[in-house]
């Protein structure tokens, strides 16, 4: 309920911010279209009144401004560019160990120092203790921390 209750405040505050934004963009192509009549900036302005048009799709109305041939590319390699993302984030054992020990250091030092956190030090190790347990008895079946994940 939360989460609806917070997706909703975004949603009315981007609506309101859009709004002022799209009345100060309107009248900025108002005079850019007045002033197309001016000989030598023609090109220039009708570049420019493009560029506006494609950045309100994009960003306010997430419309796509790319060719349907472009789509039907990007669609298809979109997967494979997820795919080889998640291998290289999987298999970087360097960052895994480095987040690791990262993670438990703020865990323990909020604990010590009680920054933004209640978490007691007898819970903390309690959590660390189960996590550690799970993971390498029980890696291949559901546990708690898979359901926690």
């Amino acid at each position: 309920m939360e989460v609806l209750l917070a997706d909703y405040i975004e949603r009315d505050i981007e609506t309101k911010e859009y709004n002022k934004a799209l009345v100060t963009i309107k009248g900025v192509l108002f005079q850019l279209n007045a002033l197309a009549s001016v000989p030598n900036k023609e090109k220039i302005i009708k570049q420019t009144i493009s560029m506006i048009d494609d950045f309100v799709k994009v960003n306010m109305f997430h419309m796509s401004v790319m060719e349907k041939t472009s789509q039907k590319i990007l669609g298809f390699l979109t997967p494979l560019k997820r795919m080889v993302s998640n291998t290289l984030i999987a298999g970087n054992i360097t960052s895994m160990l480095r987040d690791t020990f990262e993670g438990c250091w703020q865990n323990t030092m909020r604990t010590i120092n009680h920054y933004q956190t209640d978490i007691s030090a007898k819970s903390l190790m309690k959590a660390y203790k189960t996590v550690i347990k799970n993971s390498f008895t029980d890696g291949r079946s559901i546990n708690i921390v898979n359901q926690l994940c």
